[in-house]
């Protein structure tokens, strides 16, 4: 008994690592990493072609991995941590502007991972239809034919949808907002206050401040604010815009004056 459990326990020791070895992660060799030796050049030239183009376009990084299986881990995970270590997305960079497909032969799976600067495109619906499509190629054992149909579609569907989209609207912090929403009413109000003008400044300095920083963030801001301010001082005010404010003007010291005569009646009698 004893004698059976060193045995088991050799190995153990033994296969484990070399086990271990076998499910890690490969290295990226060029557009179409193929460790299976199942993908032919003509296919990989073609793929790495397509995503030349799909990067010139739309800035977006194709990678294709084949490999023998995902195992231990599920094809979910494999890919996800696939995904971040061969940096797809470029976030060295400030991006995440990547597509992996992930083809395991002995699997029989496929998973296709979308940066988050490309799933507002490859929804997760969408790619998982890609998916089953490419299913009955692998069960008939034509790897290289489903890696190009594979890469046929994501790059054609994301040049297709990309003119639509250009990229995710900006999320926008709530306090941020508010920050800048209280900075520009209190500048509006000051400039206001010092240069000259009305509610119509204020409003305009506003608006123009808030159109900026979405678009151009904080020197968008400045400029925006800046040119609804100038816009509503210079521009010159219309002749029907200019009698009424006269008439306001001559109201409020016809007002202003029958007050200053009534209380002095009142203060003679």
């Amino acid at each position: 008994m004893r004698r059976l459990s060193f045995i088991l326990l050799i190995l153990s020791v033994l296969v484990v690592p070399a086990y271990s070895q076998e499910i890690g992660f490969p290295e990226k060799l060029d557009t179409v990493t193929d460790h299976t030796g199942e993908v032919d050049a003509g296919t990989k030239a073609k793929i790495k072609d397509l995503a030349d183009e799909l990067r010139r376009v739309t800035s977006v990084n194709l990678a294709v991995a084949v490999i023998r299986t995902t195992k231990p881990l599920d094809a979910d995970s494999y890919s996800k941590e696939l995904y971040d270590r061969w940096d797809v997305g470029r976030k060295e960079e400030g991006l995440d502007h990547g597509v992996l497909l992930l083809v395991a032969i002995l699997d029989r799976e496929v998973r296709i991972i979308a940066g988050r600067g490309v799933d507002f495109i490859l929804t997760p619906k969408i790619r998982e239809d890609m998916q089953w499509s490419l299913f009955p190629l692998l069960g008939e054992g034509e790897i290289s034919q489903a890696v190009y149909v594979g890469g046929v579609a994501v790059t054609q569907f994301i040049q297709m949808e990309w003119p639509k989209y250009r990229g995710p609207a900006k999320e926008i912090d709530v306090r941020t907002f508010s920050v800048v929403l209280f900075s520009l009413m209190a500048a509006a109000v000051l400039l206001t206050l010092i240069f000259g003008g009305d509610f119509l400044t204020v409003f305009g300095t506003i608006v123009g401040g808030l159109f900026g920083f979405l678009l151009l963030e904080y020197v968008g801001l400045v400029l925006g604010a800046a040119i609804g301010f100038l816009v509503n001082i210079w521009v010159p005010v219309s002749e029907t815009a200019r009698e009424e404010k006269v008439r306001a003007r001559i109201y409020k010291e016809w007002i202003k004056r029958r007050k200053e005569k009534y209380k002095h009646e009142g203060g003679r009698t």
